[in-house]
């Protein structure tokens, strides 16, 4: 049986979603082969921690028994500070709304211009509050600031990972006001459970009635939140398509059914194992 490896070593990678491997010689997969990713090595936290789609929060009124959705803008954020400083600001502000999440408002009050200073003033006189670091504990406290009645939190699972939701993150947890967070807040918390790995060269998987090139599916080290740097074991080879190729792609993505490629930083290897079916 026919077998070889082929793979990339790519340095100082900056935010880059797609990873090319270019041959010396096109490889001539029309009589069938079947591909492994057979090495993966990605640096500690090189992924965005703010992802499209697992940003939300849904701010609620014990008062006006309302609720609205703000988001925190999505990105690398390089200390703790900063990203604590975004996500008071998505609370209290409410401004960022991004083009694929436009504003949901449950039961909003009545006002005549929402664009307005006065509106915009109302709005955060029924929707604020503020997360608080101690220093000591290095946990985050929630507080609410609005002038009528409360505001309680609810935040997707990625961000309750980050805050220091713990387990209570995964379960839709209100964070009413004067709360501690459970655990410690960082932006090494680990919420990402896995990554999907695809390939431009692999047979077309369907799931759901749709088809993905899904090559592997690789689990993220929760405790050093990196993927393992060596061969991946319980091999499992998928058929490729029945072409010629020169290059080959390989990207990521955090929920395979997105559009979003997910971009890494610092150095990245692929080594990928073919094999010929005759």
């Amino acid at each position: 049986m026919n077998s070889f490896s082929v793979g990339g070593e790519f340095l100082f990678c900056n935010g880059m979603e797609t990873f090319s491997i270019n041959l010396c010689d096109k490889i001539d997969m029309k009589r069938g082969y079947e591909v492994i990713l057979e090495n993966l090595s990605i640096q500690p936290n090189a992924w965005p921690q703010i992802r499209p789609d697992m940003n939300m929060i849904i701010l609620s009124n014990t008062h006006s028994r309302s609720a609205i959705q703000t988001y925190v803008k999505t990105g690398y954020y390089y200390d703790n500070m900063t990203f604590l400083a975004e996500l008071n600001s998505s609370i209290q502000e409410q401004e960022y709304s991004p083009e694929s999440h436009p504003p949901e408002i449950f039961n909003e009050p009545s006002v005549q211009d929402v664009s307005s200073p006065e509106a915009q003033s109302a709005k955060r006189n029924i929707y604020g509050g503020k997360f608080e670091y101690d220093e000591k504990t290095e946990k985050l406290t929630y507080h609410s600031l609005t002038n009528i009645g409360v505001t309680n939190i609810q935040v997707s699972h990625e961000l309750g990972c980050l805050i220091g939701l713990g387990e209570y993150s995964a379960k839709h947890t209100i964070i009413t006001d004067k709360t501690q967070m459970p655990q410690k807040f960082s932006l090494l918390n680990n919420n990402l459970p896995l990554i999907w790995v695809f390939g431009n060269f692999v047979k077309p998987t369907t799931v759901n009635d749709t088809k993905y090139d899904i090559l592997k599916i690789v689990p993220i080290n929760d405790n050093t939140n990196q993927v393992i740097s060596k061969s991946i074991s319980n091999h499992l080879y998928v058929k490729t398509k029945q072409a010629n190729f020169q290059q080959l792609e390989v990207y990521f993505k955090s929920k395979f059914d997105q559009d979003y490629k997910l971009p890494l930083n610092g150095n990245v290897i692929i080594i990928l194992n073919f094999q010929s079916l005759a």
